[in-house]
């Protein structure tokens, strides 16, 4: 039943719902997001925290680097408590999993991808990451997640203004 509603949808959209093929350098994009989660530091030291990492475009690079512009040295924000990516503060290296549960092409430049992650193996949390092409390289370009529902442009967005009225 549910095969032939599918076929009913597809035939009714025409060419306006044909499915792109998933690049596979985006493929590559979120497996190096999460990469770093799954690696274990001999010294016990952590890959670089989140907004350290070279994953995001422009807007966003631009909204990081004004929010450490205006962030507070001593103390803790909205933001820097943890990291965003794995949604978390800490995690298992041993067992962190991050899988992909669905990947769709919402332009030629432009796709979402649905993750579960897993930090202490049978705990997950789920995010929606969009990706932009820009200089030819796959970028994340919004992230939405229970920590973070509105996403995490507004997240920084409303950390900047808190952190500036500081």
């Amino acid at each position: 039943m549910k095969a032939a509603a599918a076929v009913l949808v597809f035939l009714a959209c025409g060419t306006a719902c044909e499915a792109r093929p998933v690049d596979p350098a985006l493929d590559q994009a979120v497996k190096a997001i999460y990469a770093p989660y799954a690696i274990t530091s001999a010294d016990g030291t952590y890959p670089p925290t989140a907004w350290e990492r070279p994953l995001y475009s422009k807007d966003v690079t631009a909204l990081i680097s004004r929010w450490e512009a205006v962030m507070p040295e001593d103390d803790v924000d909205d933001l820097n408590d943890g990291d965003w990516l794995c949604m978390c503060q800490d995690w298992d290296s041993r067992v962190f999993k991050a899988d992909v549960l669905s990947t769709a092409m919402t332009g030629a430049d432009a796709a979402h991808v649905v993750v579960s992650v897993a930090v202490f193996g049978t705990e997950t949390r789920k995010a929606e990451l969009d990706f932009r092409r820009e200089d030819g390289a796959w970028k994340l370009d919004e992230m939405t997640s229970e920590q973070m529902p509105r996403g995490l442009k507004q997240a920084l967005r409303e950390t900047i203004a808190k952190d500036e009225a500081r």
